[in-house]
């Protein structure tokens, strides 16, 4: 069997996988003409761009699963445990600092109250010739918001990208509320693939929060690879 026929299979299984999974919704974004192979941008390498912790996860797996291209982390706060080879920013993010009555601080997150401008160092690695490939949580503060300003900038400049991203658990209200009004934004866009965490419960049935997490990183690649750019 030649490569082309190993990729149709390869292909083949996994559309059939997203289907058994229930994930049949997706497959018309999954696999919108955005990817066509005929795509005179099909030479340009592919950047993965991780936005927040989830997207973070999901480039961290894609690394290790032997993808080529280039990778960077964009994220705030501690640096995960990554191989030198991706690229990680520091998005510097005010902090929700809180300290108690006996000194100690803790960390709360990004501050949403503060205005909020991403650093220059983003910006100069969507400079480069790349196909980008972002992946984030939209509920999350960092991974949806700084998704959504990247994507209207890529859009802008007539990039060739495409977004798969997480949806909150159906428990994590604010967060739905922010993914929501993010989808909104960037419908226009017609690039745009999600997939509900909840859809991971139903479909692994009652599991640790790690273990969720662990799936729903498996998920991002599921959906990449259901692409031509695979």
């Amino acid at each position: 069997m030649n490569n082309a026929q190993n990729k149709k299979t390869s292909r083949r299984q996994v559309l059939k996988s997203l289907i058994s999974l229930g994930a049949a919704a997706l497959l018309p974004s999954v696999l919108k003409a955005h990817f066509s192979e005929q795509s005179t941008e099909k030479k340009r390498p592919i950047h993965f761009v991780g936005l927040g912790g989830a997207g973070s996860e999901a480039v961290r797996l894609f690394h290790n699963k032997g993808l080529q291209g280039f990778f960077t982390c964009l994220n705030t706060g501690e640096k995960i445990d990554l191989s030198p080879e991706i690229n990680f920013i520091d998005l510097e993010h005010p902090r929700d600092i809180f300290i108690t009555k006996e000194g100690k601080r803790y960390d709360l997150g990004p501050d949403t109250t503060k205005e909020y401008l991403i650093p220059q160092t983003v910006w100069k690695v969507f400079e480069q010739p790349h196909r980008f490939v972002l992946l984030s949580g939209l509920g999350g503060y960092t991974g949806g918001t700084t998704t959504k300003e990247i994507s209207l900038h890529l859009y802008r400049q007539q990039k060739d990208f495409y977004i798969i991203g997480s949806l909150p658990f159906s428990f994590e209200k604010s967060r739905i509320v922010r993914a929501q009004k993010i989808i909104q934004e960037l419908k226009h866009l017609g690039n745009v693939t999600t997939f509900e965490l909840n859809s991971i419960a139903a479909m692994y049935g009652n599991m640790r929060m790690s273990k969720a997490i662990e799936k729903a990183t498996e998920q991002f690649y599921t959906l990449y690879q259901a692409t031509s750019w695979a």
